[in-house]
């Protein structure tokens, strides 16, 4: 049972997660691909989501049949790019800020693993020093460690690995489907924060489903509460 396990560390997901970078990534999208004189149906913009940079451009432009106009590094380039110029203007996700502190000061160690690459998390980083000073690991998908992306179990189990606790104390916290099975597959425990436009459905999976970083119940994983 959960409420018998005394977590000892919390990893994080990052973007959709702590960061609002999904808002911004799909606007960013949706822009690109107006060129095209194509949409971007919410339903494939959420079967990208947590997924590495080595792999959503090629499922969009295969879901989209583009790969007469577009190659997978084009779609990448200028979503980096976009994104670099958007960074200083993304928000913390509710909770994200007080959630993550609280478990600073409490002692908890906390991590993080990400999807993203090593240049990306690089710019959040810069745009977001407090937050990342916080975390005693962060994970990308491009580590050395990490040979597949999630749902595979790779990136958790490299954090868990660095922060020094056993893979079933560690509460991993995300937003994505992706990352709900990645964290079960490396025996973990998994919280998810859905986006509200997918609903809870797709993670019935996980041990816990809330709206926001503000509802997670600490105390059910013997952490002090909030």
């Amino acid at each position: 049972m959960a409420d018998e396990v005394a977590i000892e560390a919390v990893i994080f997901d990052l973007d959709g997660t702590l960061l609002d970078t999904e808002t911004a990534a799909t606007k960013i999208i949706e822009r690109f691909l107006k060129q095209f004189n194509k949409p971007y149906p919410w339903e494939v913009n959420n079967s990208v989501i947590g997924l590495r940079d080595d792999v959503w451009p090629t499922k969009i432009i295969t879901a989209l049949d583009l790969h007469m106009h577009l190659t997978p590094a084009m779609l990448l380039q200028e979503w980096k790019r976009e994104m670099r110029a958007n960074m200083p203007y993304v928000p913390l996700l509710p909770g994200a800020e007080r959630l993550t502190n609280h478990l600073h000061l409490a002692g908890i160690p906390i991590g993080l693993g990400t999807s993203s690459s090593t240049e990306g998390v690089a710019v959040k980083r810069a745009a977001n020093p407090t937050l990342f000073s916080r975390f005693s690991a962060i994970v990308c998908g491009d580590h050395p460690s990490v040979i597949n992306g999630k749902p595979a179990p790779d990136i958790f189990l490299t954090v868990a690995n660095e922060l020094g606790v056993a893979p079933n104390r560690c509460l991993v916290i995300e937003d994505s489907p992706f990352g709900v099975e990645a964290a079960l597959a490396a025996q973990m425990w998994a919280v998810a924060i859905p986006d509200p436009r997918v609903g809870p459905e797709p993670f019935h999976h996980a041990h816990a489903v809330h709206n926001s970083l503000n509802d997670v119940d600490l105390s059910r994983w013997r952490l002090p509460p909030l």
